[in-house]
């Protein structure tokens, strides 16, 4: 499959896409109707992954990979192409120019500028190359971060999104009846869009550096920057100029179980907890815990029979897994979640004293441009180039069925 069909079937698929949000909005749109096109949707994000990562490897087998002098050259001659027609931000053409704009603040024609609608003479941000934001979003490096795990979606900020929580029963009925119709409950979802940003004080001024080291250079340090800030907003973000995290807006009375300092090691007390996640949920929802805790109160935990039920192993590449009643366990460190020995002096079902969590990852919705800007200044104070990039998000948690949190409850007296 050539580079040319490829992206056009890119097109295709983003036509599709935005002709299934259409429908899906609808609301004379039947659940069956809706089941149908979100199976379709599945196959089509999947189908535009692979496709993404084939256009990547046919560029970077056509890459001229020769170093960047420190004084740029001219702007290659713009020529419109099937592809540059379908996303301009990914042509090796505007990825060269971004790369000289960023190095070395040459000006070109085929940059986009992130702040058209001002007057400001000369360009002060500009869009960053979509072969950078592809790598960011769809091939998040760290496959056990939670911003991996996490669905992420592409809605207009504003828009109310519909959601289908379908139940149907079963009915008995005579010879020539039949059922009456369960009507499907509906509500909606809707993203606002939270401004993020990352300044980056790196050595990319460098004399000689080609557009893969460049672009490798600066997508390492994105990761790392969107790792650490995207997973801590997913667990414990505000809700206020920042996403709302899966703790913050948790129903306490309804979603949440307690342990106590006894408790917290009781085979017998966290099968409870877990017999309290609808069976339907079970298979997708993992616990998230910290990792102190982890290694001071699970590891090594046993059940009647004297069976280890919580255990590390290791996976594939040296990797460890993680694993509590045979099922995947997520650590966290720096996500903001407390340490259950530190929570004292309140047994409340409450954010405070939450100390873990069991949920379907997939649920989270990260809301997303998918579109990430750059401007770079100097810091007069320590001389330094500072790249800052900018991204409009945000994230909820769209169905808590699968939710349950762990809380510390008061110390058992016996």
């Amino acid at each position: 499959m050539t580079l040319q069909q490829i992206m056009a079937r890119l097109a295709e698929i983003n036509s599709r896409m935005a002709a299934i949000q259409t429908e899906a909005q609808n609301p004379e749109t039947t659940h069956e109707r809706m089941a149908a096109l979100d199976g379709e949707v599945n196959t089509l994000v999947q189908e535009r992954e692979e496709l993404t990562r084939k256009s990547v490897q046919l560029r970077a087998q056509a890459q001229n990979f020769a170093p960047v002098v420190s004084t740029p050259a001219a702007a290659p001659a713009v020529t419109e192409t099937n592809e540059r027609a379908a996303d301009k931000y990914r042509t090796l053409e505007y990825r060269q120019a971004f790369m000289n704009w960023v190095l070395h603040r040459a000006e070109s024609p085929l940059l986009a500028r992130a702040d058209a609608s001002t007057t400001t003479d000369g360009i002060q941000s500009v869009i960053i190359p979509t072969t950078i934001t592809d790598q960011l979003f769809l091939k998040h490096s760290n496959a056990g971060s939670l911003f991996a795990r996490v669905t992420k979606t592409n809605y207009p900020a504003g828009m109310a999104i519909p959601l289908v929580n379908f139940k149907p029963e079963l009915e008995w009925v005579s010879e020539n009846g039949k059922s009456s119709r369960t009507k499907a409950t509906t509500g909606s979802i809707t993203f606002t869009g939270y401004k993020g940003q990352i300044r980056l004080a790196i050595s990319l001024e460098s004399q000689y550096m080609s557009l893969d080291q460049f672009e490798a250079a600066l997508l390492e340090r994105l990761l790392d920057a969107c790792k650490r800030g995207f997973d801590k907003v997913i667990v414990n973000g505000t809700g206020t100029g920042q996403p709302t995290g899966i703790l913050t807006g948790a129903d306490y009375k309804t979603k949440a179980a307690q342990l106590n300092n006894k408790t917290i090691s009781d085979y017998a007390e966290w099968i409870k907890i877990w017999a309290k996640i609808p069976l339907a949920r079970q298979a997708n929802s993992v616990l998230h815990i910290n990792k102190t805790d982890w290694q001071s109160h699970i590891l090594g935990m046993k059940d009647e029979t004297g069976k280890v039920i919580a255990l590390d192993t290791i996976g594939f590449g040296g990797a460890p897994i993680h694993v509590f009643m045979g099922r995947e366990v997520v650590l966290l460190e720096d996500q903001g979640l407390p340490l259950f020995d530190s929570i004292t002096g309140n047994a409340t079902a409450s954010k405070a004293t939450a100390f873990a969590y069991f949920v379907d990852d997939g649920d989270y919705k990260f809301n997303s441009n998918m579109q990430l800007t750059v401007r770079n200044y100097i810091d007069e104070e320590t001389d330094e180039k500072i790249h800052k990039a900018t991204i409009i998000a945000d994230g909820k948690l769209a169905d808590d069925e699968s939710l349950l949190v762990i809380c510390r409850g008061a110390n058992a007296t016996a």
